[in-house]
């Protein structure tokens, strides 16, 4: 096979998947599933809106792919960033504080 027939593609893959999330359906079912889907399809749209392109949903996970590594970094960063402050209003089994 002649290597001008080869087509190279450099793919940048993250993987997303949410740490606990049976200790935490264990403890708050519904709570957590609604949390999980909304942080699911928020960390979809930011996946979509940066370039990169969801490959499938499992469960609590989302596998995507990038062209560009830097997209797919800043992306996490984001969806981490997001996460960060969403968790700082809930106590550590995954309820809501109260204010």
């Amino acid at each position: 096979m002649s290597s001008d027939l080869l087509q190279r593609k450099l793919t940048a893959v993250m993987y997303t998947d949410v740490a606990g999330y049976s200790r935490l359906t264990g403890s708050d079912e519904e709570g957590t599933h609604r949390r999980v889907m909304e942080l699911l399809d928020y960390a979809s749209h930011q996946i979509s809106n940066s370039g990169g392109k969801v490959l499938r949903y499992a469960g609590d996970a989302i596998l995507a792919e990038y062209s560009s590594t830097v997209a797919a970094v800043k992306s996490a960063i984001t969806i981490q960033s997001e996460l960060f402050n969403r968790n700082l209003a809930l106590n550590l089994d995954g309820s809501t504080r109260r204010a």
